[in-house]
């Protein structure tokens, strides 16, 4: 809550604590170097029931992942010989520059100006 909560990507799947292992009387090495913890974690930052006994100890490290559903809103800025220039919304993954340009679409750049030469290419 100090650091002011989590962000609108968080995944609340689930929160990950690492948390380092060590051990001063060991005598032999291990390969082990963290235990990791996993507990379900709800939108005002509690966890789930068999997190309530977690206390966070020096080193720990908490991962809160993004949600693999959450994209923020893409726009396009279109300048040049289009009737109405400006920022545009990208409403679906699979749209194109030329249909924002296009008539016909909801919020578009009304087409290609008079003074525009689409059969000059790049």
């Amino acid at each position: 809550m100090q650091a002011g909560g989590l962000l609108e990507s968080a995944s609340m799947a689930r929160l990950e604590v690492a948390r380092r292992v060590k051990d001063a009387e060991a005598t032999t090495t291990t390969n082990k170097v963290a235990e990791i913890f996993y507990y379900q974690i709800t939108k005002d930052l509690k966890l789930s029931e068999a997190g309530g006994s977690l206390i966070l100890q020096p080193f720990d490290r908490i991962f809160i992942r993004r949600s693999p559903g959450y994209e923020e809103q893409i726009t396009a800025y279109i300048d040049g010989e289009v009737m109405f220039p400006g920022e545009y919304s990208i409403s679906d993954k699979d749209e194109r520059i030329s249909d924002i340009i296009k008539a016909g679409r909801r919020t578009h750049a009304g087409g290609l100006s008079q003074r525009s030469q689409p059969d000059q290419g790049v």
